[in-house]
C-alpha cells in the first residue's frame, strides 16, 4: 500500500528480516490487520450509536488501517481507540465486544514489546501475538458453547437457539413458530453441538480445516437475514479465525491476488486517506439515520462484504491448504519470550479465565462470554447442567424488588415482572438521587421519598460499578440471554 517501507515483509524483502518466515508473518500480519479493520467497522455500525464520541475517533482509526494495514502504528492507534470506546461503554457492553477488548490488549502490549526492541536497535518481523489471540478465541468461544448446557437452552419456549434461528430465517418469509415441532426441538442440540466441536476442530491440527469451514458456514446462516443480531460478531470472527491459517496460506494470498492491497485497494481509493474516510462517515451516518430501510440495508452490506468476499476466500483456501498441523502455539520466526511477556500475557490470559467463571461465581453475569446461552445463576443457583452457582452469597444474589417508584424505568422493570440487582439499581440512582422508591430487598419492604435518603444508595463505586454488570432477573423463567 501506499507508503509501505522497502523492508517490509509484504514488499518482498527479506533482506532486513531473516527470510521466508518473516516475509510470511508479515503477511499474515497485514491480512490480519485488515480484516480486524472490517470487523471492528462492522462492530461499529451495528452496535453503537452517533452520541458516543469515542465511536468517530474509532472509525477513522480503523479506515487508516485499511489505508495501510502494514503500519505498526495505525493499528496501535486502532487498539487503544478501540479500548477507549470500550472504557466509556462499560460494563453495560456486549460478550464479542469484550473479546476484542481482550485482543486488542494483546495487540497494544506486543506493539510495546516491539517498540522497546526497536529502541534497543533490533529488527525482526511483525509483532502480532497470534498465540495469544489464537487462545483467547478458543476460551471465548469454548465458555460460550459450554455456557449453553443449561436447561433453558433446551427447552424451545425459550431457547435463544430457537429465537436466533427464526431472526436468520426472517428474511426468507418464515414467521416464529412456523416451523414443525421436531425441528425446533432439534435446534439447541444441533447448535450447541456445533459451538462446543469448534473450539475443539481449531485445537486439534487434523481438524482446524473441518473447522474453519464450519465457523464460515455456521455463522453466515447465523447472520443471513436482515433482522438478525450476529453479523458485526461474523466478521470479527473471521479475522480471528485467520489467525488459524498456517502462517505461509497469507502469502499464497498475495501470490494469488497479485498483492492484494496494492491492486485491489489502492485504486477503489485512489490512493487517498481522505476518501476512505468519507465513505465511513457517509455509511455511519446512513446506519445511524433512523430510517427503517436503511438500518436495514446496513445488514446486507456488511452480509455482503462477509459472504461475497470474505467467506467464499476463507473457504477457498480452507480446501487449498495442504495442511494445518502446525504447533498451534510455536512463535515460528520470532524470537523467545522474555520474561517479562509471558508474565503480561499470562495475566491477560488468566483476567479470561476469571471472566468466563464470574457467573458461577456469582460476581457478575455481563460481558463473561456466555452469547445467547439462556445461562442463569443469579439468587445462588445455576440452570447449568454441569457447573453449580457457588454457594456462597455474590452480588447477583442481593435482589431488589420494585414496589413504586417515580422513576418510569424502575416502574418499568416491575411492570414486567423482573427483578433488579442491588448493584445495579445503585449504579442507576447515582443518577436519579431525587427518585421516590419502595422496593422490597431481602423480604424487607422500605420505601424512600428520595432515594439520597439512603445514602449507600446513590453512592458509587468507581471499580465494581466500572467493571462488574449485572443484568435484570426475571425469577419466572429462563429467558434468552445475550
Amino acid at each position: 500500500m501506499s507508503g509501505t517501507p522497502r523492508s517490509d515483509p509484504a514488499a518482498g524483502s527479506d533482506a532486513s528480516t531473516g527470510g521466508p518466515g518473516w516475509r510470511d508473518q508479515g503477511n499474515q500480519a497485514i491480512l490480519f490487520n485488515l480484516l480486524w479493520a472490517i470487523g471492528t467497522l462492522a462492530h461499529v455500525l451495528r452496535k453503537t450509536r452517533p452520541n458516543e464520541h469515542a465511536v468517530w475517533l474509532l472509525i477513522i482509526a480503523a479506515v487508516l488501517v485499511l489505508d495501510r494495514p502494514s503500519s505498526r502504528l495505525r493499528l496501535g492507534m486502532l487498539a487503544t481507540t478501540y479500548l477507549v470506546y470500550f472504557w466509556t461503554t462499560m460494563p453495560w457492553i456486549g460478550n464479542h465486544a469484550h473479546m476484542m477488548a481482550f485482543v486488542n490488549l494483546g495487540i497494544l502490549a506486543a506493539l510495546a514489546v516491539d517498540w522497546v526492541r526497536r529502541r534497543g536497535g533490533a529488527c525482526g518481523g511483525w509483532p502480532l501475538p497470534v498465540r495469544y489471540i489464537r487462545l483467547t478465541v478458543l476460551l471465548s468461544y469454548g465458555a460460550a458453547a459450554l455456557a449453553k448446557l443449561n436447561s433453558g437452552f433446551f427447552a424451545v419456549e425459550t431457547s435463544c437457539a430457537v429465537g436466533m434461528a427464526y431472526k436468520a430465517l426472517a428474511a426468507l418469509g418464515v414467521a416464529p413458530g412456523s416451523l414443525p415441532a421436531g425441528v425446533e426441538a432439534v435446534l439447541p442440540y444441533g447448535i450447541a453441538g456445533l459451538e462446543l466441536l469448534i473450539p475443539v476442530l481449531l485445537f486439534v491440527p487434523g481438524g482446524r480445516r473441518t473447522g474453519i469451514v464450519v465457523v464460515v458456514v455456521f455463522h453466515f446462516i447465523m447472520s443471513f437475514s436482515p433482522s438478525a443480531t450476529a453479523i458485526d460478531f461474523t466478521l470479527v470472527l473471521l479475522a480471528l479465525v485467520f489467525l488459524f491459517f498456517p502462517q505461509p496460506t497469507a502469502s499464497r494470498v498475495f501470490a494469488d491476488a497479485g498483492r492484494l492491497p496494492g491492486r485491489l485497494i489502492r485504486p477503489l481509493v485512489a490512493k487517498r486517506t481522505a476518501l476512505f474516510i468519507v465513505a465511513a462517515f457517509v455509511l455511519a451516518v446512513a446506519q445511524w439515520s433512523g430510517k427503517a430501510s436503511l438500518l436495514d440495508n446496513r445488514n446486507w452490506i456488511l452480509l455482503a462484504v462477509a459472504t461475497l468476499v470474505l467467506g467464499p476466500l476463507f473457504l477457498h483456501y480452507a480446501m487449498k491448504t495442504p495442511s494445518f498441523r502446525f504447533p498451534l502455539w510455536r512463535p515460528g520466526p520470532e524470537r523467545g519470550t522474555p520474561l517479562v511477556v509471558g508474565i503480561a500475557f499470562g495475566l491477560l490470559v488468566a483476567i479470561q479465565l476469571a471472566n468466563c467463571a464470574a457467573p458461577y461465581l456469582g460476581s457478575k453475569n455481563l460481558g463473561t462470554f456466555t452469547m445467547y446461552s439462556n445461562l442463569r445463576t443469579e439468587g445462588g443457583v445455576s440452570n447449568h447442567f454441569l457447573i453449580p452457582r457457588w454457594p456462597g452469597k455474590a452480588r447477583q444474589d442481593d435482589l431488589v424488588e420494585i414496589i413504586d417508584s417515580s422513576s418510569e424505568w424502575l416502574c418499568g422493570i416491575r411492570d414486567v415482572g423482573q427483578l433488579i440487582s442491588w448493584h445495579e439499581l445503585r449504579r442507576i440512582l447515582v443518577d436519579y438521587p431525587d427518585a421516590s422508591l419502595t422496593y422490597r430487598r431481602g423480604g424487607v419492604e422500605t420505601r424512600l421519598e428520595r432515594a439520597r435518603d439512603n445514602p449507600e444508595l446513590v453512592r458509587l463505586d468507581p471499580v465494581a460499578h466500572r467493571f462488574i454488570g449485572i443484568r435484570l432477573y426475571d425469577p419466572r423463567n429462563d429467558t434468552c440471554r445475550h
